[in-house]
C-alpha cells in the first residue's frame, strides 16, 4: 500500500491552543502573582456537567423549536438578557455592572478566542 501525507498537516500551527492558554496564563501569572484569575478557557472534561448546565441546555434546545421562544442571532452586543444576567452576577460579587453600558464581546484574535463582558 502506498500512502500519502496530507500537506494540509504541514500548514497547522506548532502549538495547540490549550498549550498556548497554559502558557499565557503561566505568563501572566509570574508578573501578576497575587492576580485574582477566573479561568474560563480550557475546562475539565474529566469531570460530569453540572445538573444545572444541564438543565440550562436542556431549556435553550427546546427554545429552539418554538418561533416565539427562540431567539437565533443576536444583536453585536449580545442578547438583552445576556447581558442583564451577567451584569446580575458580577453585581453580587460587589462589582459595579451597568448591563446596558456593557457589551459582549468574541476575540477571534488567532491563536486564542473568546466571548467577556465588557463596560463602557
Amino acid at each position: 500500500m502506498n500512502h500519502k501525507i496530507n500537506t494540509n498537516y504541514l500548514k497547522l500551527p506548532d502549538s495547540y491552543v490549550f498549550v498556548e492558554i497554559n502558557d499565557r496564563i503561566d505568563c501572566h501569572l509570574k508578573h501578576h502573582p497575587d492576580a485574582d484569575l477566573i479561568r474560563m478557557g480550557i475546562g475539565d472534561v474529566s469531570l460530569p456537567l453540572p445538573d444545572a448546565c444541564l438543565q440550562a441546555m436542556a431549556k435553550a434546545v427546546e427554545e429552539l423549536g418554538h418561533s416565539e421562544t427562540m431567539h437565533g442571532y443576536g444583536p453585536e452586543v449580545g442578547h438583552k438578557f445576556l447581558r442583564e444576567r451577567i451584569a446580575k452576577d458580577y453585581r453580587s460579587k460587589g462589582l459595579p455592572v451597568d448591563w446596558s453600558s456593557s457589551a459582549m464581546v468574541r476575540d477571534r484574535t488567532p491563536p486564542i478566542s473568546s466571548t467577556s463582558l465588557t463596560t463602557a
